[in-house]
């Protein structure tokens, strides 16, 4: 069938479907090199930080560390004298948390993703490990082990920044 399409001197081939008779469409203009010179016509990424490749190696040594830390809890259920399922669910964390930060260290991209639980996390480990601490609850030593927490977080949040600062980057909505 034929018919005439608006603002076309020649009329197009319209098809016919099954389920009914053939309709007429409006065509609708191809926009495609309008927007993909627009694209190009955008900024590029600036140059990374010179520190990003420093933020990803400490952050990749800070996660290594961590799940060196996690492994024994998590595999033997040991840690501190703890219960058996407590310190297998804390050798979790802590290995959920170094896998993170290898994570972002491979992809720095993604580390602003992490902050939202390792702020929070990290926050209340601090707490926590000051009242145990004046409490006699824990002594200092034993909680020495969540200074990789406490370090990896501002090397996570420099690794964030530096992505975020670089023009033509996209931020987080």
């Amino acid at each position: 069938m034929t018919g005439r399409v608006l603002g076309l001197a020649e009329p197009e081939l319209l098809g016919e479907d099954e389920s009914g008779p053939p309709v007429l469409v409006e065509l609708v203009p191809d926009l495609s090199d309008t927007i993909l010179s627009r694209v190009a016509a955008l900024p590029a990424a600036g140059p990374a930080s010179p520190h990003l490749g420093w933020w990803r190696a400490a952050l990749a040594l800070i996660a290594l560390a961590q799940l060196a830390v996690a492994l024994p809890a998590l595999v033997l259920g040991t840690d501190a004298g703890e219960a058996t399922h407590i310190a297998r669910e804390l050798g979790s964390w802590d290995l959920a948390l170094g896998f993170g930060f290898l994570f972002a260290a491979w992809r720095p991209a993604r580390a602003w993703g992490m902050l939202p639980l390792v702020v929070p996390l990290v926050a209340c480990l601090v707490l926590t490990t000051a009242f145990d601490v004046v409490d006699m609850q824990a002594s200092l030593l034993r909680e020495s082990t969540h200074l990789l927490d406490l370090i990896g977080l501002p090397v996570l949040w420099m690794l964030a920044r530096d992505r975020q600062a670089r023009p033509g980057v996209l931020k987080p909505a």
